[in-house]
């Protein structure tokens, strides 16, 4: 039988019910993904801990040439000049990340009252500092001084007219960039870093308002001054554009970084990389290998041709001993398992 929801005399008023009875409150769940890859694999040295301004590591880059032959006869021969071997002076310079945090004065006073609450309330801060500050260390390995993704589209949203609608570039796209993001900044800049981009009207700031996994889209809101929505008319972002976190470069015909030289721009950089010029010296780059039939509009497909061209090419360079490391996209490594699987033979034994 169905009680009645009324408040006349005699009758059951099922606010009053629902007053009787204890909410239940479940386990706190932190739905923000930790798992680190690159932050695990580099190992920091206690001697390396301590902040300086520039760390030092002098590299040796090609053998000594003097090399005079002399034939079979045993006459006496003039020997070649020498030609020394070069050691040059890698420099790394530091880089600081500050996290600023913030918490309400209620919930420090109201867990306040009970040690095992206030204990859970600076814990949670505190755990969720530490990720934070791990998530932004973990893409910087990756990714610092290049970028977190280029545009490949952009649009303002039909119905929200202060969203944008900024699909990534499927070779730029990493999930494990966006996720949690939400309420994080963000800034536009051309391919080349000379020019940040801007909306009409300006927004004092570009907010992630969310993201589309399946789509390898961002939503960004565009705020004033006040942190408000603002209803944009057009915007000078557009395909090929760069996206950073707020803060990582500064514009300009010379760009000037404020984040650390991540993995990504390292293997791609030939010029002045660490104080070193490696135009000509191909033991100072890194190795680039692209799969077969990528273009910039089709997705690559890593398969496992690819990672052994890439071991080659390590090999060639002398790295022959060391346990490799490969990297992928979840996306990635089911073409990778299936290519790998392919290959294996089977015997009787």
């Amino acid at each position: 039988m169905a009680l009645p929801n009324t408040s006349a005399p005699g009758g059951v008023n099922m606010q009053d019910i629902i007053a009787n009875y204890k909410e239940i409150y479940g386990e706190f769940r932190d739905l923000i993904p930790s798992d680190l890859k690159m932050s695990n694999m580099v190992k920091f040295a206690a001697g390396d801990k301590q902040i300086g301004n520039e760390y030092h590591e002098p590299v040796v880059l090609n053998m000594e040439g003097g090399v005079t032959y002399a034939g079979s006869a045993g006459a006496i021969s003039d020997l070649n000049k020498y030609v020394g071997l070069s050691v040059q002076d890698a420099k790394v310079k530091s880089v600081e990340m500050i996290l600023r945090s913030a918490i309400s004065v209620g919930a420090v006073s109201r867990s306040a009252t009970d040690k095992n609450s206030f204990k859970r309330a600076l814990k949670l801060l505190i755990g969720n500092m530490q990720k934070s500050m791990f998530h932004r260390l973990e893409v910087a390995l990756f990714y610092g001084q290049d970028s977190i993704g280029v545009v490949k589209a952009v649009a303002i949203d039909a119905t929200t007219t202060s969203l944008l609608n900024v699909d990534i570039a499927d070779a730029e796209w990493a999930t494990g960039i966006w996720a949690g993001t939400n309420k994080h900044k963000v800034d536009f800049l051309s391919a080349s870093l000379a020019t940040k981009k801007a909306t009409t009207p300006a927004a004092a700031a570009l907010v992630i308002y969310g993201y589309d996994f399946e789509l390898k889209r961002v939503i960004v809101q565009a705020q004033d001054a006040q942190g408000q929505p603002v209803n944009l008319t057009a915007t000078t972002i557009a395909a090929t554009d760069k996206i950073f976190f707020q803060g990582e470069v500064q514009a300009g015909a010379t760009p000037e970084h404020y984040n650390m030289i991540g993995l990504k721009a390292i293997a791609e950089k030939r010029g002045v990389l660490f104080s070193i010029n490696n135009s000509n010296i191909p033991l100072f780059q890194g190795n680039i290998v692209a799969p077969a039939g990528a273009t910039s509009s089709v997705p690559l497909t890593l398969d496992f041709a690819t990672v052994e061209k890439g071991a080659a090419k390590t090999a060639e360079k002398g790295v022959t001993s060391a346990t490799a490391t490969c990297m992928v996209s979840v996306n990635s490594w089911n073409n990778l398992l299936t290519d790998q699987a392919a290959k294996r033979r089977y015997s009787g034994s």
